[in-house]
């Protein structure tokens, strides 16, 4: 009977052992914020999100949070590709089409953002309750994210955009190009600056792929030994009655 007990409670822990795949949602990421607005109005605020993973993600049932309002998102953001929100109306980025408009202002004095997925999971967020990280109200730069593999929360992981209006819906670019993030000295490479560029691409693709690699590995290795396991309690028990 101890015996049984044994084989049991190792079978439970090698089922419950099995990592699951990591989902590519949980990788997207804030990445721009025009939280300023822009030469015309003030009220042309946009957030831009984006997708850095080789994979298609349905944005439905995901939730934008700031403050004590939300937006519900529809539509989906597709592999490598950006997912704009504009305020009010379509001509919040000129020239650039929304994927959904959203109502209410954001705040020249920060706020606080929160992507959730389906779930109630939380995504991604950044914290600018006491001011914003980056972006000048007076030349309209907005707050550009600088590398999508450091935390939205890093202040140094934020700089102006090279340019008035920003890059909706494109790679960003910079006011002075950054040679290294504070914490963790990560390479021009490394912070993927070139978030829709080929290498970006590259880079993202491979680090998906070998962590897939080694997840499906696990996978399988713990088949096997549920297997072993399995072989090897049904021989006792054969054992036993024998």
């Amino acid at each position: 009977m101890a015996r049984d007990k044994f084989f049991k409670i190792i079978l439970f822990f090698s089922l419950f052992s099995i990592p699951l795949r990591i989902s590519a949602s949980s990788n997207i990421v804030i990445n721009e914020i025009c939280w300023m607005g822009n030469s015309t109005s003030s009220a042309d605020e946009w957030i831009e999100i984006y997708n850095p993973t080789k994979e298609n993600i349905s944005l439905e049932g995901w939730l934008l949070k700031r403050a004590d309002k939300k937006v519900n998102l529809k539509g989906g953001i597709k592999a490598f590709g950006f997912f704009l929100l504009e305020r009010t109306d379509d001509e919040s980025a000129s020239d650039v089409p929304a994927d959904q408009i959203y109502k209410g202002a954001l705040s020249n004095k920060g706020e606080k953002l929160i992507l959730e997925n389906e779930k109630g999971e939380i995504i991604d967020s950044i914290d600018c309750s006491p001011g914003w990280f980056s972006g000048d109200n007076k030349t309209k730069q907005t707050m550009s994210r600088i590398s999508h593999l450091v935390s939205a929360s890093e202040i140094s992981n934020w700089k102006n955009s090279q340019s008035a209006g920003g890059t909706p819906k494109a790679e960003n670019n910079f006011e002075k190009q950054p040679e290294s993030i504070k914490k963790g000295s990560l390479s021009q490479k490394e912070m993927s600056l070139d978030l829709t560029g080929s290498e970006g691409e590259i880079d993202s693709t491979r680090s998906i792929k070998w962590r897939d690699f080694f997840l499906k590995s696990f996978i399988v290795l713990g088949l096997i030994l549920i297997l072993l396991i399995i072989l090897k309690y049904k021989n006792l028990k054969n054992e036993e009655n024998s």
